[in-house]
């Protein structure tokens, strides 16, 4: 009765079975090959469009202000130097550290300005994000003059409208 159910089995799952297991050889064969025919290139590939996005990403973090201009601003705005210490702590957190209370002083801060260009990059683009640090528009430009332009109608609207 055992022997029956083998047959039986053989006989029902050989055609499924034999045709599967032949694609997949085919296939890990295929595979194979194609690594190995590309093996050279492969990691060139990714090298290449991992560096430049990690090449631009090192070059962005070294883009900063200098540390009077950013120091200028952040005594100007006592609020933003809070938000740069916010940041400081949040990244000895995220580094698994505790944080310091000797490194959230003022002086630490701006001496930190003064050391790390990292450092610096990231109180620039902080400022930045609220609006100081900008550059402005030349009024002698083309786009300046019709800027002008656009605000000098603003105000000649709302005379219309108040009169």
């Amino acid at each position: 009765m055992f022997g029956d159910t083998v047959i039986l089995l053989n006989r029902f799952f050989a055609p499924i079975l034999l045709p599967a297991l032949g694609l997949s050889i085919c296939v890990a064969a295929q595979a194979q090959s194609n690594y190995g025919s590309d093996s050279s290139q492969a990691p060139a590939r990714s090298r290449r469009l991992t560096q430049p996005f990690e090449l631009s990403k090192d070059n962005s973090d070294r883009v900063a202000a200098s540390t009077a201009q950013i120091r200028e601003v952040l005594v100007k705005d006592t609020g933003l130097l809070v938000e740069l210490k916010r940041w400081v702590a949040k990244e000895a957190t995220d580094s698994g550290q505790i944080v310091d209370d000797s490194s959230l002083t003022d002086d630490a801060i701006f001496g930190r300005l003064e050391r790390d260009v990292v450092f610096r990059s990231i109180a620039t683009r902080l400022v930045q994000r609220y609006g100081y640090l900008l550059p402005s528009i030349n009024p002698d430009s083309p786009i300046g003059k019709e800027q002008e332009l656009v605000l000098k109608e603003r105000a000649r609207r709302l005379v219309q409208v108040e009169a």
